[in-house]
């Protein structure tokens, strides 16, 4: 899920019903799954600018963050984690 400019929140669902998330296998096609999601609903920033190029990571980041926390199985998060060299989702994925 991302916000737009207008309040609007922009969504898309993602199936992992098919995956088992007890291995880091599952936990990676999640993630894969998830970033592809979170590309689409924040296409609506992407540009070319600077400024078009931040609006867009603010949107992509949290989107992305917010999913992990929302699907909450830990190979997952520990997954994300890794990736993005931190040791806890943001606020903004807890909702705080």
């Amino acid at each position: 899920m991302a916000d737009r400019s207008d309040g609007d929140a922009l969504t898309k669902v993602v199936n992992y019903a098919d995956l088992n998330l007890n291995g880091e296998a599952g936990a990676r096609v999640l993630h894969g799954r998830l970033r592809m999601a979170a590309i689409q609903v924040c296409a609506p920033f992407r540009g070319n600018t600077l400024r078009e190029r931040t609006n867009w990571r603010e949107c992509f980041d949290p989107a992305l963050a917010r999913s992990v926390a929302k699907v909450d199985e830990p190979m997952l998060t520990a997954y994300h984690l890794s990736r993005e060299g931190t040791t806890e989702l943001s606020r903004v994925a807890k909702g705080q």
